[in-house]
């Protein structure tokens, strides 16, 4: 689980490449990107890093340490992600909201 984690994450990072900011911004050059894992992902990173920190949980001898872990990431991940989603709409428009329909928020869409 985490080394598969890791691998979507440094996928997604490749994919994104210029357009990955550590903080919730967007520069006059930032696009839509829908390649790689965000054709069916809108956030993979997320994603990965919950799918590290199961990883972590499934091989952690301290269960109490890795659900504080994973309780720490759903929050910030919950905070995070809707911010995240209304800036891409207020950039983009109905360009970001055919993609949203498209794709899945944390898990592609069946």
């Amino acid at each position: 689980l985490t080394i598969g984690g890791i691998g979507l994450l440094a996928w997604s990072h490749q994919v994104l490449g210029k357009n990955w900011t550590a903080v919730l911004a967007l520069s006059p050059k930032h696009q839509i990107v829908t390649d790689g894992p965000y054709r069916r992902i809108r956030h993979p990173m997320y994603t990965a890093f919950t799918v590290i920190t199961l990883g972590f949980l499934a091989l952690s001898a301290n269960w109490l340490l890795s659900l504080l872990y994973f309780g720490t990431l759903a929050v910030m991940v919950a905070a995070r992600l809707p911010a995240e989603e209304k800036m891409m709409l207020s950039r983009f428009g109905d360009e970001y909201l055919v993609y949203m329909n498209k794709s899945g928020r944390l898990l592609p869409k069946i």
